[in-house]
């Protein structure tokens, strides 16, 4: 098996399809709250080189250097005050959304266009090689979840059950209710 959770991959179904025809999409759907307030924060924190280094140990190679130029550009700019700091998934249009929209709705943005754009590719796949499961429902009973993922990849229902879900926590779910006002949620 290999799985990957990077996000970008999210919007290279159609390249991971052609690589591996035969993969099982495991397709991770959370509440659009949570995801915007999150990615909202990370515009707004300073640069957190442990976390660039643990990401680029995993990253595509071939997606490095234009992410790394993209980075290394953002990053000046903000040292001298201008420009906006990158973060998340870029869409068309987005440098000039940034220009002339609140940075919440453009995180917005991003997360509706990255969905889209996984469901759009997610249809051109036989849907038996696609399962869609919510975060929410996983976090709250994992060993549900993991069972009715054995049994949609055909595995043994007891396939994960040694699978360590201790570490699995609920504190994010309603993060973004939690953490936003009612204004900022109307703007999500």
């Amino acid at each position: 098996f290999l799985l990957d959770k990077t996000n970008s991959n999210s919007l290279r179904v159609p390249f991971v399809h052609a690589v591996f025809p035969e993969a099982i999409f495991i397709h991770l759907l959370r509440n659009p709250l949570d995801v915007v307030q999150s990615a909202y924060r990370r515009w707004q924190e300073p640069p957190d080189f442990g976390y660039i280094f643990r990401k680029a140990r995993k990253f595509p190679i071939l997606d490095a250097f234009g992410y790394a130029s993209r980075y290394a550009k953002n990053a000046i700019q903000n040292l001298f005050g201008y420009g906006n700091k990158s973060w998340g998934q870029v869409y068309k249009g987005m440098d000039e959304d940034l220009k002339t929209k609140q940075l919440l709705e453009v995180c917005s943005i991003q997360y509706v266009k990255s969905v889209e754009k996984a469901i759009e590719s997610l249809r051109e796949i036989n849907k038996d090689k696609i399962y869609t499961i919510y975060y929410e429902d996983f976090v709250m009973d994992p060993e549900k979840c993991l069972r009715e993922i054995a049994v949609f990849l055909n595995l043994d229902h007891k396939s994960f059950s040694n699978v360590d879900t201790s570490i699995i926590t609920t504190k994010n779910i309603g993060k973004g209710a939690r953490n936003l006002s009612n204004e900022e949620k109307s703007v999500v």
